[in-house]
């Protein structure tokens, strides 16, 4: 099931919380000689709304109405709501440049090998405090920061050109879409009936 929020997101002002450029995280890490990343599990969903604005997610289904309790990534400002959210969480250590948050993605910088576990358990500490999960499956920790440079290059210089890239992209909304339906409203959050 999918749920259509276009009225919803017309009537929505665009948060102008900036997001940083993909390439300005990877260049923050020169200098540092391990990387950690973590992948922060069912991202949105992690994100309770306001009871006042739960409403306005509502759907009606053969088997009554449904609000969502949590964000759907539907919503128009969920990027920017999130970004501000995960940088609220890892402030401190965002302010030493310990970490960088890209939306759902972060990475902990490690510029002397000795200090690697203490990062991570700082890091770890922060997003406990405010009940992140993440997806163990994704997180990699300790990696040469050098190897992980070599990755991002590489992957830079076999881009396939802008023209190409659409029906690739469209292909990938097929396949979303195509998974939502099969794992239920969204595939991650749920709904509580009205």
């Amino acid at each position: 099931m999918c749920v259509d929020y276009t009225d919803l997101n017309k009537h929505c002002p665009k948060d102008p919380f900036g997001l940083h450029h993909i390439d300005e995280v990877v260049d923050s890490t020169a200098g540092c000689e391990l990387l950690s990343f973590l992948d922060c599990y069912s991202g949105y969903p992690q994100i309770s709304l306001k009871e006042d604005d739960q409403i306005k997610t509502s759907f009606i289904t053969p088997f009554g109405v449904y609000c969502y309790t949590t964000m759907s990534f539907r919503l128009k400002n969920t990027r920017a709501t999130y970004q501000r959210a995960i940088q609220q969480c890892l402030h401190n250590e965002i302010r030493d440049d310990l970490v960088e948050a890209y939306v759902d993605d972060v990475v902990i910088k490690t510029r002397d090998t000795s200090t690697l576990i203490d990062n991570i358990d700082r890091t770890f500490k922060a997003l406990n405090k405010y009940k992140w999960k993440l997806n163990p499956k994704k997180c990699i920790f300790g990696v040469p920061s050098s190897t992980a440079r070599q990755r991002r290059q590489s992957r830079r210089h076999t881009a396939k050109p802008l023209k190409s890239q659409g029906s690739a992209r469209y292909a990938t909304t097929q396949e979303r879409q195509r998974r939502s339906k099969a794992h239920g409203v969204h595939g991650s959050s749920q709904p509580v009936y009205l």
